[in-house]
């Protein structure tokens, strides 16, 4: 891009304030310079790239189609693209990421953000194939092996997969440290495992995935002394499920500042999720897994006997059904994986239920209007849902005779304790959940079944798929007990 000579100086400072992730530098030097210079093509990318950075998505894809306005670049049209992509305009981005690569067919971003537009839409062969263009040009170019990594894990290649996915570390994944710990590599871990070596395992992403990736402690305390550092909403749980471990509810927090970091000598760390490569490197680790250990968690009795009481109190004879219908952000595929009231009526209208919602946010005009249909036949239990310590979530799903939910951490939480789970799964579901099937390879349990929806929003089969489910789990096997 072509720029005026007196502004090269402070277009390179504001380059470099973003890639050292000097926040504060940045908004300084920026938005006077846009406001001087409202025709430079590199001052409206880097602001892209800032507003990008700190997850203003909207006004990132803005200030990039005001560069390419300027300026067609193909780093640009990737980047808009991925902004795109990140607010859920998919066929947008598959647009302007097709006209970056025409532009630059050499462009490793642009073959990357590319890529990233065939994950989780049900096609990741074709993610795959545009990730290894990029890594033909590079192949050491990070972010296209981490989505060359979430392709191989969609197709179900999870050695593979889960061999790149630690190349999302630091971008799309936090890495942390601890002391003078070092990270764990495979060739170390070929040398040291079995050798009861001290290992702080840390969790990452959301609730659900650290349950679901937590599932692998049980294989990885066979090899090292464990130290677990865990979210802080699930202190009591982990403590429950894993008496034997040193556990600590602190990765929300700076470790060089934990008093257990500095009092303890390890040799090795690692994020938990880097642990498939080796614990989950193929469809039947996954059944063995089940087999030796699963169902991997179990719910306080004592607190899940407290809130069956008082669903039965409420159910007056009625089967319980637990039921979440909102999946969690949008930047995570919330608009595919969330259900309305409207596409539950048939179920929430059968007379032999009494529902109790366990989405974890504010649902009140929901339930209003589930009810207003069918007078109290859904309770909402805001405290518990609300509830900082996970436990309570654990034992209000536990109290109830099934669960029906959508994709998000509850999902995890109930089919990890062999709770009956019925899983409303979109057309276009992340990796975790596999591309077909109604079996569930994180929890294969007989309790546990996928319900797909065969195209985007079209709940109605699924849904009457689940009260056949229902039926079969709940009265046939009841009818039997009675014969």
């Amino acid at each position: 891009m072509a720029v005026e000579v007196g502004l090269h100086a402070i277009v390179e400072q504001i380059a470099d304030s973003i890639t050292s992730e000097n926040t504060e530098l940045t908004e300084r030097l920026i938005w006077p310079a846009l406001d001087q210079f409202p025709f430079v093509p590199q001052l409206w990318y880097h602001a892209g790239n800032h507003l990008f950075s700190i997850g203003k998505l909207t006004l990132a894809a803005i200030a990039y189609e005001k560069a390419i306005e300027l300026e067609p670049n193909a780093v640009c049209y990737a980047n808009l693209g991925a902004s795109y992509r990140q607010l859920n305009r998919a066929d947008d981005a598959l647009r302007v990421l097709t006209q970056s690569v025409e532009i630059d067919p050499e462009s490793k971003s642009a073959w990357t953000n590319l890529a990233a537009c065939y994950i989780n839409e049900g096609t990741p062969e074709i993610g795959l194939e545009h990730a290894n263009k990029a890594l033909a040009i590079d192949p050491t170019f990070n972010r296209a092996q981490w989505n060359a990594g979430l392709c191989h894990l969609e197709l179900g290649n999870f050695r593979k997969g889960f061999e790149f996915y630690e190349a999302g570390l630091d971008h799309d994944r936090i890495l942390r440290s601890y002391g003078n710990a070092k990270y764990l590599t495979d060739p170390v871990h070929q040398n040291v495992k079995g050798k009861n070596i001290k290992l702080i395992v840390y969790g990452e992403q959301g609730i659900g995935d650290e349950l679901m990736y937590a599932s692998m402690l049980f294989d990885v305390c066979k090899d090292y002394d464990v130290i677990w550092d865990h979210h802080p909403r699930l202190g009591s749980f982990y403590k429950a499920a894993f008496p034997y471990l040193e556990t600590h509810p602190t990765r929300k927090d700076d470790p060089t500042e934990e008093a257990w970091v500095k009092r303890t000598f390890a040799p090795y760390f690692i994020s938990i999720a880097d642990l498939g490569k080796w614990y989950r490197p193929s469809r039947n680790a996954f059944s063995k897994a089940w087999r030796e250990h699963g169902p991997f968690y179990s719910p306080d009795p004592e607190l899940t006997e407290q809130y069956r009481c008082g669903l039965m109190a409420m159910a007056d004879g009625k089967k319980i059904i637990g039921i979440s219908t909102r999946g969690c952000v949008l930047k995570t595929n919330r608009f595919y994986r969330s259900v309305k009231p409207d596409h539950l009526d048939d179920l929430l209208q059968d007379e032999r239920y009494h529902f109790v919602n366990l989405d974890y946010e504010e649902v009140d005009v929901m339930v209003n209007e589930m009810n207003a249909k069918r007078p109290g036949s859904v309770s909402y239990w805001r405290s518990i849902n609300h509830h900082f310590n996970y436990k309570h979530t654990a034992a209000l799903i536990a109290a109830t005779d099934a669960f029906v939910t959508v994709c998000q951490s509850a999902a995890h939480l109930s089919a990890a304790m062999g709770h009956p789970t019925a899983v409303l799964t979109p057309k276009r579901p992340a990796w975790r959940y596999g591309l077909k099937g109604k079996r569930w390879y994180w929890y294969p349990s007989k309790n546990v079944s996928l319900f797909r929806a065969p195209e985007d929003g079209a709940w109605d089969e699924p849904v009457a798929n689940v009260k056949d489910w229902l039926e079969k789990i709940l009265h046939r096997k009841q009818e039997k007990n009675n014969a």
